[in-house]
């Protein structure tokens, strides 16, 4: 491995390592909680040609299957800078492997990936009109649902979404000129939408009771007028509640 693009530990204190290998390919590795390797296993991206590949998260369900979020640009002239994402699914064990193309194989740049509940989650972000898209997938990678978010214009922020214990998904995003944070219900219909002084979301997650934290960063000015603040946020179900 020449790099460790991500990682996570499962309950019985097993480590989950990926990252790329080879230069074209990702490699995705299990160790025990002594560091004993269990199973390592390689993924190259659909298609032929000369690809760069970067992995926007690692989860795992229930049964400790793995999930991958990929994002492959192509450098052959055939599809020259093509951008294509993926979700590829590991076994616990690491005997099966299969992938998912998310919205076709050009235009769509990886956001991030959340498993909550056997259902697996990613934003992705049109390249070309900078739409949010969300889609809900099931463990065996078919599509659940699929939304989008028109008023995105801006860039992913580099969070993983979060889902509370009613199916409800929140997704967050850099916008032109702030921090976004987007809620969907159960079926991907978006419940609202808040806006608020960042621009650089870090974190973002559901409370106990519905109430939703966010953290981020803002600066202003340049040069020696330059300052920089962190910024954190606490809503509940519907407004804000502190700041």
């Amino acid at each position: 491995m020449d790099d460790i693009g991500s990682a996570t530990v499962d309950i019985d204190g097993n480590m989950y390592f990926t990252g790329s290998s080879l230069g074209n390919t990702y490699l995705t590795v299990k160790y025990d909680n002594l560091g004993n390797i269990i199973w390592s296993r390689f993924w190259h991206a659909e298609g032929d040609g000369t690809q760069g590949k970067t992995v926007h998260g690692l989860q795992l369900d229930a049964n400790n299957n793995v999930y991958l979020l990929v994002q492959s640009i192509n450098y052959e002239n055939s599809c020259l800078y093509c951008i294509t994402s993926f979700v590829v699914h590991f076994s616990s064990d690491g005997n099966t492997t299969n992938s998912t193309i998310l919205n076709g194989t050009n235009g769509y740049a990886a956001g991030a990936i959340k498993v909550a509940d056997d259902k697996i989650y990613a934003t992705i972000l049109s390249r070309n009109t900078h739409m949010l898209t969300v889609q809900k997938l099931n463990t065996d990678l078919s599509l659940d649902w699929s939304t989008e978010y028109s008023n995105s214009n801006g860039n992913l922020a580099l969070v993983s979404p979060d889902v509370d214990g009613l199916g409800n998904v929140l997704v967050g995003f850099r916008g032109r000129y702030n921090d976004v944070m987007v809620k969907f219900d159960v079926y991907g219909n978006e419940l609202w939408t808040q806006n608020f002084d960042g621009r650089r979301l870090v974190f973002l997650k559901f409370g106990t009771t519905g109430e939703i934290y966010a953290a981020g960063s803002r600066s202003t000015g340049f040069g020696a007028n330059h300052n920089a603040d962190v910024v954190m946020y606490r809503y509940g179900v519907t407004q804000l509640i502190c700041q």
